[in-house]
């Protein structure tokens, strides 16, 4: 009888301990659709800028972005390009996730020339 009882005991107390693991799997995940939400999620995004001096370009950024137009700031005034041929970004036009399409008729022309 007590043999019966203690398993009993052990089944119930292995039962209460995977009720506690998935809830803090269920908490884990919480915290991170938090962490996703405060910070963004991964995304590749793609900019249509102005190098000072003039020209235009498409340009990659991959980040932690609520929407894509906050890689903006990411390349406003940044150096781009190969050590011995840099580049200013003068002006950040449009950013769109990568997969997406620009509103402007020349980031598109440019955008179907990259090689991907």
């Amino acid at each position: 009888m007590i043999k019966v009882h203690f398993t009993f005991c052990g089944v119930a107390f292995f039962s209460m301990s995977a009720l506690l693991l998935s809830f803090t799997v269920i908490a884990e995940k919480n915290h991170q659709q938090k962490y996703e939400a405060v910070l963004g999620k991964q995304m590749q995004v793609k900019c249509f800028v102005e190098y000072q001096g003039g020209g235009d370009d498409i340009r990659f950024v991959m980040g932690r972005f609520n929407k894509p137009s906050q890689a903006m700031k990411m390349l406003q005034g940044r150096k781009v390009g190969k050590h011995n041929t840099q580049k200013t970004v003068y002006k950040v036009k449009q950013c769109v996730q990568e997969h997406e399409r620009f509103s402007s008729a020349k980031a598109r022309q440019l955008d179907k020339k990259l090689l991907r």
